[in-house]
Formats: structure tokens, C-alpha cells, sequence
């Protein structure tokens, strides 16, 4: 760690990430700077929860250096990470920087443009929202479903999995248009995200008419039951759309697993996408899904 200690003359916080589970692996801290009491890199922040736009974890994905600000106890920052390998391990060397007071913010000031806190606020979340839909987006999957995955290993909560896909989503794009199929995208959503836990769980759109559902915390039963109130929902309202009107349906697929089950985050897509596939090939408008206990 002696070739990044020069770092502590250009920023006010230097750390080594591993984002897989937020954990602190290395930390420079001059005297001057806050305290951070707690392990987890997300502490420093006082969200009580992992960031929303995960600079680390984008980092090492992209394979090169990123840069985003920050806002905590009124103080503005700057943040950095870029891909650094420990012990064989690529984790993510994290670079902070107060930068409060700076032409930089007075300019922002003086501009009268927005306020500044209000503006990285809503940049940060437009990183992971889908544009059409309001939901998540597939980054916010790919960087938050292993994390998840990873925390129910120290709890004895089951997290559940689901793929949702609109039945013949072509033919209504055939039939009525692509901005009529983009109002039912975004009416599908709605229900989704209604049908959930907004405290803890979670939906994305992962990609056209695909959208992801994570329970957290429930046994099948439970998880079966929401799956195939989200079908109903779906199937009993009517699309209307000026002079149209007409029905949909969805397939979903569905995988939970024990805190005790070893999976990567993407073998537990692929599992609930071929539970999908299944439902598709048995006649659509229907769920399947399985929980696995090893």
C-alpha cells in the first residue's frame, strides 16, 4: 500500500473498496478529517443503506477510473475509484476530496443555476433509472444484486428473484405502435413497483419488455403469492390509450435461495430466466418458480 501514500497530499480521503461488500480493506485518514466508526464504505456517507450510484463497482466494471460528487453534512465531494488489485482481487482504490470551498462551488452559486446539492442528488439517481419507466435500470441490478445476494449470507433471510416479461410485446408494437408499447411498459411498471415493499425490495426494467423483482426476506409461499398477484394485476387491467383499448399478460419466472446457498448473482438471473423460458413454453400468462436450498 506504500506506492498510493503520496496520495494523501492531493485528497482528503484515501481508500481501498471491495464493493462486493462494501467493506474497507485500506484507509488513509489525515488527523483533520471525520472519523468513520463503521467497516462498511457506505458509513461514511450516513445513508444507512449502499449508495444508489455505486462509483466503485461501475469503476471496476468499466475497467477505468470514474468520477462523481457527493453531498454529506453540507459539505460538498469530490469521488474517484479506479480498478486496484489486492492479494489477486481487483477492488477499487476510492479518492475523496472536500471541495466545499472552491471556485468551483462559487461558481455554481453565483450561476443562481440550481441548487447544487438538489442537482448531484438528481444525477446520481439518474444513473441508475430507467428513462421510460422511472424504475431502476440494469446497472442498478448489476450493482446491487450481488450485494444483496452476499448480505442474506449473514442473515436468515431468503431473497427472491423474479423476471417479468409482457406476452407478445411485438405484436402490440405491430399492432398499435411503439409509443403505444412504451405507455404499456411504463403502465406495467407502475404496477409492479406497487406490488412491492418499497423499503426493501426492489424493481428494475432490465432490458425491453424484461423486468427484475427482488423480494428480500420472505419464505416461497410468500413469494409465489406476490408473483401471481403481479400476474392477475397485470392481466385484469385494461390498456387504454386514446381510441385503444386492450389486454396484456405476463410470464414470470422465479428463483429464491437460502442464506446458506453459494450463487453468483448472474447464475441466479440465468436460473429464473429459464424458469421464464418454461412458463413462455407452457402457454404464457403464467408463473414459475423454484427455491434452492443448496
Amino acid at each position: 500500500m506504500d506506492k498510493i501514500e503520496f496520495l494523501r497530499t492531493l485528497f482528503d480521503y484515501v481508500r481501498v473498496v471491495d464493493p462486493s461488500d462494501k467493506a474497507i480493506k485500506y484507509t488513509f485518514r489525515p488527523e483533520e478529517f471525520p472519523v468513520i466508526t463503521q467497516n462498511k464504505c457506505f458509513d461514511f456517507w450516513k445513508q444507512n443503506k449502499i449508495c444508489d450510484n455505486c462509483i466503485s463497482m461501475s469503476a471496476i466494471k468499466a475497467n477505468k477510473t470514474l468520477v462523481k460528487f457527493e453531498i454529506e453534512s453540507g459539505k460538498l465531494y469530490l469521488v474517484m475509484a479506479s480498478p486496484y488489485e489486492v492479494n489477486g482481487k481487483v477492488c477499487a482504490l476510492e479518492l475523496i476530496k472536500d471541495i466545499t470551498h472552491t471556485n468551483f462551488v462559487e461558481a455554481i452559486d453565483q450561476n443562481k443555476t440550481t441548487d447544487y446539492s438538489d442537482l448531484i442528488a438528481r444525477l446520481n439517481q439518474a444513473v441508475i433509472t430507467d428513462d421510460l419507466t422511472g424504475l431502476y435500470n440494469k446497472r442498478y441490478v448489476e450493482e446491487h444484486l450481488p450485494y444483496d445476494i452476499k448480505m442474506i449470507s449473514y442473515s436468515d433471510k431468503n431473497i427472491f428473484i423474479g423476471i417479468a416479461d409482457i406476452d407478445h410485446f411485438k405484436n402490440i408494437n405491430d399492432s398499435y405502435g411503439h409509443l403505444v408499447g412504451d405507455k404499456v411498459l411504463t403502465k406495467i411498471g407502475t404496477i409492479l413497483k406497487a406490488s412491492i415493499r418499497s423499503e426493501r425490495d426492489w424493481i428494475a426494467r432490465y432490458g425491453g419488455e424484461e423486468f427484475i423483482i427482488v423480494i428480500k426476506g420472505e419464505d416461497e409461499k410468500i413469494f409465489r403469492v406476490i408473483c401471481e398477484r403481479i400476474r392477475k394485476e397485470v392481466e385484469a387491467t385494461k390498456m387504454k390509450f386514446s381510441d385503444q383499448e386492450f389486454n396484456v399478460t405476463i410470464s414470470i419466472g422465479g428463483v429464491g435461495i437460502h442464506p446458506s446457498t453459494k450463487c453468483h448473482f448472474e447464475d441466479l438471473i440465468s436460473r429464473a430466466d429459464e424458469n421464464l423460458y418454461k412458463a413462455k413454453n407452457n402457454g404464457r400468462n403464467q408463473c414459475i418458480v423454484e427455491f434452492v436450498h443448496k
